[in-house]
């Protein structure tokens, strides 16, 4: 026995797919929100673990340092000597050069004192294919300069200029391994 009439079945099975068709669109939607969601959260993760872009020096990465000149005093200073360092810089290479590491040893060692040891001397941006003059003044190991007998006038010594990349957005430098002069150079006392 049937209560509705055919009219009545017709509408109620229409009125039924449609809120099918309604439900299957909501659920559509709410997979793709999912899918978004979780998207957003596992690039957000793998941003915070991955190391960001480490900066690198490339092999052509190409100093020359020339005209070098030096002077030192040994005057009042303990077991230091006040240094004064010029030289011209060039570069030779492909890319530009913003920091530098100064050190200077006894002529023929390694073992040096560095003259700039807190930080890089960072310079203007240098082209290649430029050049720049570079006047320093720091402290060094009084011995650098000495022998037995006492002071040299002049010392012979090497200077080690060391070149390097400054990220202003890291405050990072990247030293360059390839990009090492040794000169010597002779110390005048004053």
């Amino acid at each position: 026995m049937n209560l509705y009439t055919r009219e009545e079945e017709r509408m109620m099975t229409t009125h039924k797919r449609g809120k099918r068709g309604i439900s299957l669109l909501v659920a559509y939607v709410l997979l793709v929100v999912i899918a978004v969601t979780m998207s957003s959260i596992i690039y957000t993760y793998l941003k915070a673990k991955i190391p960001a872009d480490i900066p690198t020096c490339s092999e052509d990465v190409n100093i020359y340092v020339y005209d070098p000149a030096c002077n030192y005093t040994t005057q009042a200073v303990g077991v230091n000597a006040l240094v004064n360092v010029s030289f011209t810089l060039q570069n030779r290479g492909l890319f530009n050069v913003s920091a530098l590491a100064l050190r200077i040893s006894k002529q023929g060692s390694i073992v040096g004192s560095d003259l700039n040891p807190d930080n890089a001397t960072i310079i203007p941006s240098l082209a290649p294919d430029h050049s720049v003059n570079v006047f320093y003044n720091s402290t060094a190991r009084a011995n650098i300069f000495s022998s037995a007998s006492g002071y040299l006038d002049p010392a012979p010594a090497t200077l080690t200029v060391q070149a390097g990349i400054y990220d202003e957005k890291s405050r990072q430098v990247t030293w360059c391994e390839e990009a090492i002069v040794r000169v010597p150079v002779e110390c005048d006392k004053i």
